[in-house]
């Protein structure tokens, strides 16, 4: 399985993601200006650069690239390695939670005030997770090869609007933009694999709290701190992912046509000028969607949170609670929800 490729300086990679998401909020933001002044072959062109710089920031956030790479633009072979990687992660990270959850086990057994009949739960448990870790490994390739088809449809989709981005806009090709925000606004890692990853996280939770509730409250505080902050940094970094998977899709239509916008250029017997992009471009219609679906869900906001490691607004904290809920991470103990039905005396 192939490892995230790191930087030399990670501190100055972080620095670089924090800034560089910065330039892609304030790019937005001279995008609408732009807009509002019609000007719109240098607003789509500021749509796209916002864009960029909020991919290359989380690509840097993520250790998916280096900040010597930064220069490179972003191509479909850099999307489609760098959300591969992600894959890899998210099954990397789930090896190291279900190790650490293993090591749980064995000192709880150890405990000489646990009960035989815990401890044959514990054994239960532990084969059902080592089965589960193994079931892990030899679905790697499994879930590469259908996210590979999933992204490859999506893809397939969305370079359709690609090819006719400089055309004026008709009923049909707006219908075509609606339905495509609407699958990427909903489109997630989750969808592009088929769950298959997180199903298997959903069972090892399962299996912790039924672990859980059969402690005393002691032992149920003692792995629920142990276990919190790697649940959370799964969760921070599936929502970081989520992101990218969005922002890299909206991105694609741009990809061809970003020199387009910027300067006259001949195709066959015609020439392609900038001074023909105006309201009714179907590439203009794109980038003001996609800007307001940004805002909206104030996208940016929440990955400069997430960059800088300070979850303050209820928007982030709602998608990376989310996540947690998702992943079944027990936040009873803490809310001092779970009643211990334990089978030994406290």
């Amino acid at each position: 399985m192939p490892k995230t490729r790191s930087n030399t300086s990670p501190q100055g990679d972080m620095q670089l993601s924090a800034e560089l998401i910065d330039l892609a909020i304030s790019d937005l933001k001279a995008a609408e200006l732009l807009f509002q002044y019609r000007l719109y072959p240098q607003a789509v062109f500021m749509t796209q650069q916002s864009l960029e710089k909020a991919i290359k920031a989380i690509l840097l956030k993520l250790k998916l690239i280096r900040s010597q790479e930064l220069r490179q633009k972003i191509r479909h072979q850099v999307i489609t390695e760098s959300l591969e990687l992600i894959i890899h992660r998210l099954i990397e990270d789930f090896l190291t939670l279900a190790g650490s959850f293993l090591t749980i086990l064995t000192n709880v057994e150890k405990d000489r005030e646990v009960s035989m009949e815990i401890k044959n739960l514990i054994r239960e448990i532990r084969e059902k997770a080592k089965a589960e870790i193994c079931k892990t490994i030899q679905l790697s390739s499994t879930v590469i090869n259908l996210f590979r088809r999933g992204q490859n449809k999506l893809f397939r989709d969305i370079e359709k609007l690609g090819k006719m981005a400089l055309q004026e806009s008709t009923e049909d090709s707006e219908k075509i933009i609606e339905e495509l925000l609407e699958r990427t606004s909903h489109y997630n890692i989750l969808d592009l694999i088929s769950g298959e990853v997180y199903d298997i996280y959903a069972k090892l939770f399962n299996e912790i709290a039924k672990l859980m509730m059969v402690l005393n409250k002691e032992k149920q505080v003692e792995i629920s701190d142990i276990l919190k902050e790697e649940i959370r940094q799964i969760a921070i970094y599936s929502s970081l992912a989520l992101d990218l998977s969005i922002l890299v899709v909206w991105y694609a239509p741009f990809e061809r046509n970003v020199s387009r916008v910027r300067y006259p250029k001949r195709e066959g017997h015609s020439v392609i000028s900038p001074s023909t992009i105006g309201e009714r471009t179907l590439i203009v219609k794109w980038s003001k969607k996609v800007m307001s679906v940004i805002k909206d869900q104030e996208i940016y906001e929440c990955i400069k949170e997430l960059i800088h490691g300070r979850i303050q607004s209820r928007k982030c904290k709602e998608k990376i609670s989310a996540y947690e809920q998702y992943l079944k991470f027990i936040t009873e103990v803490q809310n001092n929800e779970l009643h211990s039905t334990s089978l030994q005396s406290n």
